[in-house]
């Protein structure tokens, strides 16, 4: 089937993915390859920036309301530093003198982990080879893909290793039981944010929640 779009694409588009429209119309150009390296993706704060923006985008989603985006510091911060963190011990847990047992198992957990990295890096190729020029997103001052949204393909795989990388430490440190109480420090804390975050939208007199919850009156 991919194979099958990609063709599509090139019959009708000129290219695989079908995106040449939209890049001559947002006023992208290709940066040659000698260019590359000057992103400021390969420094640490360039890193920093895109693993937390994506990170953060790809918890919670992209929601705006009154022209401004409803996210929370506190909650991104725990969103992009869990997601190194865990991932980077998955990737740890997964070599054969550490992983599980079960092959099957092993060569799982190494798909999901190929499947969300690779994700993150297309959305890093994507942000270097491509001059920006007078767009708003992304820009020539904020060169970076940073949509969560456009790697949800690879959510389910991500939360596989994610777990995995929590289980096996806890696993590591003999403390098992203290996983279910990590997890449900998680719900409340991604719950309690996201209320938080759209209090104001539960309150907003052009939807439902006023009615049902008595906000707004």
């Amino acid at each position: 089937p991919i194979a099958c779009w990609a063709a599509w694409n090139i019959h009708n588009f000129g290219d695989l993915t079908g995106s040449g429209p939209k890049i001559e119309m947002l006023g992208w150009t290709r940066k040659p390859v000698s260019e590359w390296l000057n992103h400021p993706i390969f420094t640490l704060q360039g890193v920093r920036y895109f693993w937390s923006e994506l990170m953060a985008s790809f918890w919670r989603g992209e929601f705006v309301w009154g022209m401004q985006r409803l996210s929370l510091p506190a909650a991104d911060a725990f969103y992009w530093i869990s997601s190194a963190l865990w991932v980077s011990v998955a990737a740890i847990g997964l070599f054969p003198r550490f992983g599980p047992a079960s092959k099957a198992e092993r060569e799982a957990l190494w798909l999901g982990f190929c499947a969300f990295t690779s994700s993150v890096a297309y959305l890093a190729l994507l942000s270097i080879v491509f001059d920006y020029g007078d767009c708003f997103y992304p820009s020539r001052v904020h060169p970076y893909f940073t949509s969560g949204r456009l790697i949800a393909g690879s959510l389910i795989p991500f939360l596989l290793v994610y777990l995995y990388g929590l289980e096996w430490a806890a696993k590591r440190l003999q403390r098992e039981g203290l996983l279910w109480w990590i997890l449900a420090g998680m719900v409340v804390i991604m719950v309690g944010s996201q209320i938080a975050v759209d209090w104001a939208v539960f309150s907003s007199r052009w939807n439902w929640f006023h009615l049902i919850m008595g906000f707004g009156k």
